[in-house]
């Protein structure tokens, strides 16, 4: 069993930047016409894609999960989460439909949940996939799935047509996968308005990292110079923060079976 999950929004906004750039710059006052194209042309790139996918991933369920509308519970615990993010464009959002009719009629699966990122019901649904002992692929850009990665858990790049391996975390982290989840917790993660910890930058979270078990471990290492001791020490409830954020929460109630996710024959 070979279950393919698709981050929705990540896959259908790219696709969509790329179907607009002919149009550049839109103006306030775009022709209905020039609307219509852009979407017509959406839809048809994101078939293409899929049947890709079905082609390459060669699933037996498959399934493209959306963020829920709102803040999600993120926000909550840090009001500036995703700050800056651009809002969908005004042509994407009017056209959303359409794309959804689209996947559904590949035979695709969608799924929301109030108050859930697409994120964190991906990981959920993967690790109940891995759980069950069978094979989930994510087909996403977003590095946050990395931290997943197993025997039973793959994730595909469908722009650049490539598995994210381990070997590719570890070239551009310096850190295997099990250990993304601190180390994006002591640096930051600019794509999501995490900060991570004052004065703690790749080389210094490499440092911690790559010497230590663990962070209690490191904050009574004589491995680490006095001054990243202390920048740990006085930042402890600010990683606790960090961590929670980066995380994945995977102990979500998806009210999903795998057979509600099989994949339609048309």
């Amino acid at each position: 069993m070979q279950v393919l999950i698709i981050d929705a929004l990540n896959l259908i906004r790219r696709i969509y930047a790329a179907q607009e750039r002919p149009f550049l710059p839109l103006t306030n006052e775009v022709s209905d016409a020039t609307r219509k194209q852009i979407v017509h042309n959406t839809v048809a790139a994101v078939e293409v894609a899929l049947k890709k996918m079905l082609v390459t991933v060669q699933p037996s369920h498959g399934i493209v999960v959306f963020d829920a509308d709102g803040q999600s519970w993120r926000h909550k615990i840090y009001p500036e989460y995703k700050a800056g993010r651009k809002p969908m464009p005004t042509i994407l959002s009017d056209g959303m439909a359409q794309i959804k009719q689209a996947i559904t009629d590949c035979g695709f699966t969608l799924h929301r949940q109030d108050e859930q990122e697409a994120d964190d019901l991906i990981g959920a649904l993967a690790k109940k996939v891995e759980d069950s002992g069978y094979h989930a692929t994510i087909v996403s850009t977003d590095k946050g799935f990395l931290q997943l990665l197993s025997d039973n858990i793959k994730v595909y790049d469908y722009f650049s047509r490539k598995y994210l391996t381990d070997d590719y975390v570890e070239e551009k982290f310096g850190v295997k996968s099990p250990q993304l989840i601190n180390y994006w917790s002591l640096v930051g993660d600019s794509s999501n308005n995490i900060p991570g910890l004052p004065g703690i930058g790749p080389k210094s979270a490499l440092d911690i990292l790559l010497k230590h078990q663990s962070l209690k471990e490191a904050l009574t290492s004589t491995l680490l110079n006095k001054k990243l001791r202390e920048k740990l020490q006085d930042n402890l409830e600010a990683f606790k923060l960090c961590r929670q954020l980066v995380a994945l929460k995977l102990d979500i109630q998806l009210g999903l079976n795998l057979k509600d996710i099989r994949l339609k024959q048309h």
